[in-house]
């Protein structure tokens, strides 16, 4: 028999399954997550947009999470990307207070995007202005 998770006030875990957060509940006492829908006209390509946010965290806060068969396309401070698929789990470690931005695509959603099978993006990440060039490096210009 499954172990069973006691339900905390407040927490989403049917939400955190669906992205593979490993230890979903201490996440959440760490960072704010909330997704938006997309519009009706980009919703066979695009699951939703998604946005994770930390703020003044004492010590440094490491998410694992487990790898789902899709695209996302992920900017941070730090950096811009495109993200195939992931084997296995992979993390990301918050400091300080920051958000990541993010549009996690259906599967199949991001090959008109890219002009190709999304195969050539398994196991790896592209930066979006070397994917798409100036175009590219303009969607993620500070402003």
């Amino acid at each position: 028999m499954a172990a069973m998770v006691p339900r905390l006030p407040q927490a989403r875990l049917v939400e955190t399954r669906q992205r593979g957060w490993v230890d979903p509940y201490a996440g959440l006492t760490a960072f704010d997550f909330a997704r938006q829908a997309p519009s009706l006209e980009i919703s066979a390509y695009v699951e939703h947009f998604w946005v994770v946010t930390w703020t003044d965290l004492a010590e440094p806060y490491e998410q694992r999470i487990v790898s789902q068969p899709i695209v996302n396309m992920t900017i941070t401070q730090n950096f811009h990307r495109i993200a195939g698929v992931i084997k296995g789990g992979f993390s990301y470690t918050m400091r300080g207070s920051g958000r990541v931005l993010g549009t996690r695509f259906r599967p199949g959603g991001f090959r008109p995007f890219l002009g190709g099978p999304v195969s050539q993006l398994t196991g790896r990440s592209v930066e979006i202005g070397e994917m798409y060039g100036a175009a590219g490096a303009t969607l993620v210009v500070d402003r």
